[in-house]
């Protein structure tokens, strides 16, 4: 009787041991790789200091109760997420988002199997933040703690624009008339565009109308005040408005006007922005300023 024995080939099984571990060794190599079927994305991917980004996730995550989508940042030079974002409102959630240390987290639920969630998060840089770049982290976490951490997407920062508005009032009286003529400019000292640029001119109880009103210049009857409008100013231009205030022909005294200058762009030097001249009616006709 013969017994039949068979053999592998060494060469083919030392093959295939080859290749599970050069499988092993790359999964190993990279232990911080997110999970292939999670999607975290941030949108948008760069953001004015002050504007808001949003994080949408669709991420598997591990059965547990009491389940929470976490969100943090590694070695980022502009500190910890909490430290320079301020959270605005999430989606996906059983009950209200949060911050905890240095995370926010969403609440989703629990689950008996692993499961898959999708939600998002909108945070807004706080005004004022430098400049940089974060790798924003996410994770899942229960009641005993976090269960992952894997890098999402690289979020820029850029500082908010600024324009340092000042803004100047001349006035010139009348010998006879009972009016005053007004001058008011604003200019931008950068260094940045000015963008909504307003400037308001505050003008005497006593004024009873304005003539010569430029086109972008409106007059409020009621508060005596003038409000001309410039959609942008360039860095080192100067815009400037005339026209004449007419008075009530009683007018006697101290005729107080002030002009301010205002943008939606942040405005390093508040101080001068504000600017001031005064007549005085001699008589109900002569003007002096």
């Amino acid at each position: 009787m013969h017994t039949m024995r068979f053999t592998f080939p060494r060469d083919r099984f030392l093959a295939g041991l080859m290749t599970a571990l050069m499988a092993a060794l790359m999964i190993m190599a990279v232990p911080g790789q997110a999970h292939a079927a999670d999607t975290v994305t941030a949108t948008p991917s760069t953001v004015v200091a002050g504007e808001t980004f949003t994080v949408d996730y669709t991420i598997d995550l591990p059965a547990g109760a009491n389940r929470r989508v976490i969100f943090s940042v590694k070695d980022s030079a502009l500190g910890e997420l909490p430290d320079f974002t301020s959270l605005v409102s999430c989606t996906g959630n059983v009950s209200a988002c949060g911050e905890l240390a240095t995370e926010y987290f969403v609440p989703v639920g629990g689950s008996t199997a692993p499961t898959t969630k999708s939600g998002s998060l909108t945070l807004r840089v706080d005004p004022g933040t430098p400049a940089g770049e974060f790798d924003l982290y996410y994770g899942s976490a229960d009641i005993s703690g976090t269960n992952f951490l894997r890098p999402g997407p690289t979020v820029t920062v850029t500082a908010a624009p600024q324009a340092d508005l000042s803004s100047g009032t001349a006035l010139t009286g009348s010998a006879v008339g009972s009016t005053i003529s007004v001058t008011a400019q604003v200019t931008n000292n950068g260094p940045d565009t000015a963008g909504g640029v307003n400037l308001t001119t505050t003008l005497p109880a006593q004024v009873s109308g304005v003539t010569g009103l430029p086109g972008a210049c409106t007059f409020n009857a009621t508060a005596k005040t003038v409000t001309c409008t410039a959609p942008t100013l360039a860095t080192g231009q100067t815009t400037a408005y005339t026209y004449t205030a007419q008075l009530s022909l009683l007018s006697l005294g101290a005729l107080p006007v002030s002009t301010t200058a205002t943008a939606t762009t942040a405005d390093p030097v508040p101080a001068n922005n504000t600017s001031s001249g005064s007549c005085t009616a001699v008589t109900s006709l002569v003007i002096l300023c």
